[in-house]
């Protein structure tokens, strides 16, 4: 990308922010309408399938001009958002143009944004950027007939004293919106930006806990239409990698269906076991032979190393893997899984 062209994005995204260089004002001039949708259970799928990359070693938190961003001393409230913008559907049969997405997101109060993850951004063409106005998060970005993304950790500052509950303002050439924190807490929205594309964003806040917690992704393959194995990672609260998981699942005579398993620190010790139930969505028929991608539900308990109990877990199979993800077995159904974990507090053991 050659300087002429980045100081134009960097124009642009000045430009889009500029209105918004007032972050303690209270009444706020009103933006462009953009009708919200009913949230599609293809767009939130494709929500939450993203959750994926959170953590996952084959993917590193992307720099800004070389730099990590980095979080500054002080108390903070954290949200989790991830925001997706393009065709969100099926594309028309019809050669689509470019549509560019240039902008970014600023908060109205002291805080910082980081990004955990870009999505789909193409190399020399799509990027991350500092902005010179508030607090906030640039980006350049085009679309044909796909989509493009990011994974934000919202970070707002809680020890400095507002006049206004702080809001996050996401500016693109084409779209604009703004949601306050109390929003921000749980929030799953898509809004039509034309008869073709979408911004879709999802935010939790992430609420610290005394309990140890975090989360699960990888891969659930079944090998034949009532067994396979599962491997991925076990991951903290916050998406670093603490060890890895893996095991086999399978159906009884009973038509009971069951998974077991371990769990493995970094240096490759099994730390403890996994076991539980799994079953298929009602929509998913046992019989796979006509089934693209089967769905389904996992949940269970994991013990230490000495069979101590130490807490639950539980999860969900049936997304689409990400591009980087290649199965060599023809005949596997490979799908990818996500879930959490959570000891069971007060008595934590083994940890």
């Amino acid at each position: 990308m050659n300087v002429f062209k980045v100081v134009c994005i960097l124009g642009v995204v000045a430009f889009l922010f500029a209105c918004s260089e007032q972050p303690t004002d209270p009444v706020a001039p009103p933006g462009p309408t953009f009708m919200e949708v009913d949230l599609p259970f293809s767009i939130q799928d494709l929500l939450d399938s993203m959750d994926i990359l959170e953590g996952d070693p084959l993917f590193t938190p992307p720099e800004i001009d070389g730099d990590p961003v980095v979080l500054p001393v002080g108390t903070y409230d954290r949200y989790a958002v991830e925001i997706i913008w393009g065709v969100l559907g099926e594309p028309p049969t019809s050669e689509l143009s470019s549509m560019d997405w240039t902008g970014g997101v600023m908060l109205t109060s002291p805080g910082v944004v980081i990004p955990r993850q870009v999505i789909d951004f193409e190399r020399g063409e799509d990027s991350l950027m500092r902005v010179s106005v508030g607090y906030g998060l640039g980006w350049a970005s085009k679309t044909t007939a796909d989509f493009d993304g990011v994974l934000l950790d919202v970070y707002i500052r809680t020890d400095i004293m507002t006049l206004v509950i702080p809001e996050l303002i996401l500016k693109m050439v084409p779209f604009e919106q703004r949601w306050n924190t109390m929003e921000l807490a749980d929030l799953d929205k898509v809004y039509d930006v034309d008869n073709i594309h979408k911004v879709a964003i999802k935010s939790r806040k992430v609420e610290d806990s005394d309990c140890p917690r975090g989360r699960m992704a990888g891969k659930w393959l079944f090998k034949s239409r009532q067994s396979g194995y599962f491997l991925g990672h076990w991951l903290t609260e916050f998406g670093s990698v603490r060890g890895y998981l893996f095991g086999k699942f399978w159906a009884d005579n009973d038509g009971g269906r069951y998974f077991e398993g371990y769990w493995v620190v970094r240096d490759r010790r099994i730390e403890g076991h996994l076991k539980g139930k799994w079953e298929f969505d009602p929509n998913t028929s046992a019989d796979l032979a006509n089934v693209r991608r089967p769905r389904g539900h996992f949940e269970g308990r994991f013990t230490n190393e000495e069979g101590n109990l130490i807490g639950s877990l539980r999860g969900k199979f049936g997304y689409p893997f990400c591009s980087t993800v290649s199965i060599s077995d023809q005949n596997l159904w490979p799908t990818a899984f996500v879930g959490e974990w959570w000891v069971d507090c007060p008595d934590v053991v083994g940890l």
